[in-house]
């Protein structure tokens, strides 16, 4: 039974602007249809493949090349963002924020995004105040147990 009483009982919820979107956006930067196309013919021996099979391998290239990265990426860092952000208002910069990125390294550029975007979204929840115990994530990335396995490090929480 929730009560007003019991504020440990209360849900609080951050909803960040440039999650899973921004990530995607990397992720067809990096890898085309083509490559995830020639992976799901040459693992799956799916002749044509519709776009959640093609949006999934590239998810599948992804997650390998961000595992293919050290933890913390060498100091390497991005904070990605395709869109205003309106929890702690932070307006679309002309050129993402980078420090030491390699563009032609995807595992590193890949490492950078989502660690980046972590640190991001923990820098938000201590700007309004929230004590992050539990993480539930939500959305297609959310499913990837490198992408949890990262926030979870970030926030030292349960996921």
């Amino acid at each position: 039974m929730y009560s007003v009483n019991r504020p440990e009982s209360i849900l609080k919820l951050v909803c960040f602007q440039n999650g899973a979107l921004t990530l995607e956006t990397i992720r067809d930067k990096y890898i085309t249809n083509e490559e995830a196309i020639a992976r799901i013919r040459k693992e799956e021996a799916a002749v044509t493949p519709d776009e959640k099979q093609i949006s999934a391998m590239k998810w599948k290239i992804f997650r390998e090349e961000l595992e293919k990265a050290p933890v913390g990426n060498n100091g390497v860092i991005m904070i990605p963002q395709h869109k205003t952000e309106d929890v702690v208002r932070i307006p679309l910069p002309e050129k993402p924020f980078s420090r030491g990125l390699d563009e032609t390294n995807r595992s590193q550029v890949f490492r950078a995004a989502v660690e980046g975007q972590a640190y991001f979204l923990k820098w938000i929840a201590d700007e309004v105040g929230l004590d992050v115990r539990e993480i539930k994530l939500t959305g297609g990335v959310s499913a990837d147990p490198s992408v949890r396995r990262i926030l979870s490090d970030v926030f030292q929480s349960k996921s």
